[in-house]
This record gives C-alpha cells, sequence and structure tokens, in this order.
C-alpha cells in the first residue's frame, strides 16, 4: 500500500513532505516505557517493508533499548562519581582548614604550658603537683595534636598519597602517656590508676 494514501499518515505534514512510498516504524521500548522510535520510509515504492524486514527491525529496536539503557546507566554513573568527588574534596579542604584552626590555639596552649611550668620551677615554693598536672595537660594537648594530624592522614590514604615510616617507641614511655591521658577522668572518679614497670620494658 502507499504510505501518502494512507489515511493513518495523509494528514500528517512529514509523510506530505517527504513524499514516502513506504513506512515502518517500530517503538523503542524499555519496560513499559517508550525512549523512542525506529523510522524507516521508502520513496520510491509501496510494500516495500515485508513482515520479516518488521521482524528484523523489531530485533533492532530491543538492541537500541538495550544500548540506550546502558549509556543513561554510564551517564548517571559517572555523575554521581563527579558528585562523591566532589564532595570527598569538601571534605578534605574542610578537615585541612579545621586542623588549622584547632592547631593554633592549641599550639598556643602548649606554649604557655611550657613557659608556665618553667616559670614555676624557677620560682619559690613547692608546685611540684602543680607541675605534674601541667605535665599531663601538655602532654595531652600533644596527643590531641597527634589526632589532629591522624585525621589529616585519613585523607592522604583515601588519596594514595600516605607514606608510612616506621619509627621506634619506648613502651614505658608510651604506657605512662596513655596513664596520664586517663588520669584527670579516674581521679575525678576516686579511681587511681598505676604504672609499675619491672625495669626496662625496651623499645618496639
Amino acid at each position: 500500500e502507499d504510505a501518502s494514501a494512507d489515511p493513518v499518515f495523509s494528514e500528517d505534514r512529514w509523510v506530505a513532505t517527504r513524499g514516502a512510498a513506504s513506512i515502518l516504524c517500530v517503538p523503542v521500548l524499555h519496560q513499559g516505557s517508550s525512549l523512542g522510535v525506529l523510522y524507516l520510509e521508502n520513496r520510491l515504492a509501496p510494500g516495500v517493508f515485508t513482515k520479516a524486514r518488521l521482524e528484523t527491525l523489531k530485533v533492532l529496536a530491543v538492541q537500541a533499548a538495550i544500548s540506550i539503557q546502558h549509556a543513561l546507566f554510564y551517564e548517571r554513573l559517572e555523575a554521581a562519581r563527579a558528585e562523591a568527588e566532589a564532595a570527598n574534596r569538601a571534605k578534605s579542604r574542610f578537615l585541612a582548614n579545621m586542623s588549622h584552626e584547632l592547631r593554633t590555639p592549641l599550639n598556643a596552649i602548649l606554649g604557655y604550658t611550657e613557659l608556665t611550668v618553667e616559670e614555676l620551677r624557677q620560682a619559690d615554693g613547692d608546685f611540684g603537683d602543680i607541675i605534674d598536672d601541667l605535665g599531663r595537660v601538655h602532654r595531652s594537648g600533644e596527643l590531641l595534636l597527634g589526632i589532629i594530624a591522624d585525621i589529616l592522614d585519613l585523607t592522604k590514604i583515601e588519596a594514595g598519597t600516605l607514606e608510612l615510616q616506621p619509627i621506634e617507641v619506648a613502651l614505658d614511655e608510651l604506657l605512662s602517656e596513655i596513664a596520664d591521658t586517663v588520669h584527670p577522668q579516674l581521679q575525678y572518679a576516686g579511681n587511681e590508676l598505676r604504672c609499675e614497670f619491672a625495669g626496662e620494658l625496651g623499645r618496639l
């Protein structure tokens, strides 16, 4: 049949302008949703598109639907990846800024603690307990600086730029620092923690 004379297409401006004699349309569907249309036309002769060609075009429509879905999925995946990378960069900037804001006052606290300890050592009177407490404050501050550095190391791990450097640690000093860290909480609760070492523990 002549497509241009068919009532379905006779009032279609596109068909009238193209002068198509044969038209074959197959919808591109995915899960019941229309993604587009495969459109074929022939201006030379009517009845060109046989049933076999229709079946072939249906197969192509299925493949086209799969390809379109893959392309859309890849596009969404790329958008999600770009969004995740942007969020990760924002997090890294936040951690870097936060560490700077924390380090500045913390370094001041450590500096004034050291100065106070030196002044007490040179002053007359028994300030041993106060000096010990200030020493704990100083060590806790250094521990906090280490925690801040560890937070920044997390961003380096994610970026794959972290460099590990093994160092020796004196076990008795490490255990004493841990004890000093929890000393104020234990003292406030009326508890006591003692670290007693039977000789040198060595280095690890």
